[in-house]
């Protein structure tokens, strides 16, 4: 969550260019039901002033994929069963196709639907890749404002304290004179409080200490006629 919010809060001026991609959605117990689940947690977590401005936007840029098995649907013909590392593989596109009663190799265009990554292809291509000048020239132009604000920021800092100090030097001397003596009076004023505070801690502390002796004394005095 930390990552995405770091994420989204470099395009904050462009949320809707930043998509979270759920992966593995394949290795759910039961990725049907469990996905809604899980999207629906990630959208109401996800929506607020530091990540996506709408629910809408959560639920359009928040999206799910079993890449794997979109390759293995796609290079289903180049795989050699008496390969031990493509034995393993047509395994796992069996089991993904027993799970939701596809045959293989009749619907690997219906399994490789069902993995979600032609729509984020689509996402690419379409809404990102079509539209790249624009969101670069929006990233170049939030982060020229960005500059002329921290510069106008610090020169008016600059400013401020200069007309300070030429305020001060023109000054007169009595004026001048009249702040140090204010100055001075502040410092003894703090010195006489302090004082005053460490006297009382002072006798606070031989009470305590009076106190504890007593209490003491009498524990001690209880405990000797115990015995």
């Amino acid at each position: 969550v930390k990552t995405i919010e770091h994420v989204i809060a470099l395009s904050a001026h462009e949320k809707g260019k930043v998509y979270v991609i759920a992966t593995h959605w394949d290795k759910l117990n039961e990725p049907e039901t469990e996905w809604v689940r899980q999207k629906a947690f990630y959208v109401r977590r996800l929506n607020g002033p530091a990540f996506f401005e709408s629910e809408e936007m959560a639920e359009r840029n928040i999206m799910h994929s079993a890449a794997f098995i979109y390759n293995l649907c796609r290079d289903y013909d180049s795989l050699d069963p008496k390969n031990p590392d493509d034995k393993k593989k047509i395994k796992s596109l069996q089991k993904f196709a027993l799970d939701y009663d596809y045959e293989i190799p009749a619907d690997l265009d219906n399994m490789k639907a069902k993995t979600n990554i032609h729509q984020i292809q689509e996402v690419i291509f379409n809404d990102l890749a079509r539209n790249y000048e624009k969101l670069l020239i929006g990233d170049i132009k939030h982060s020229f404002l960005d500059v002329v604000y921290n510069l106008n920021r610090v020169t008016q800092e600059k400013q401020d304290s200069m007309n300070e100090l030429l305020k001060t030097s023109q000054a007169s001397e009595e004026t001048i004179k009249q702040k140090l003596q204010e100055q001075r009076k502040k410092c003894e004023d703090v010195k006489r409080v302090s004082g005053q505070l460490k006297e009382i801690m002072k006798k606070v502390k031989q009470r305590t200490n009076t106190r504890a002796d007593t209490i003491c004394g009498k524990l001690r005095l209880s405990l000797s006629q115990k015995k």
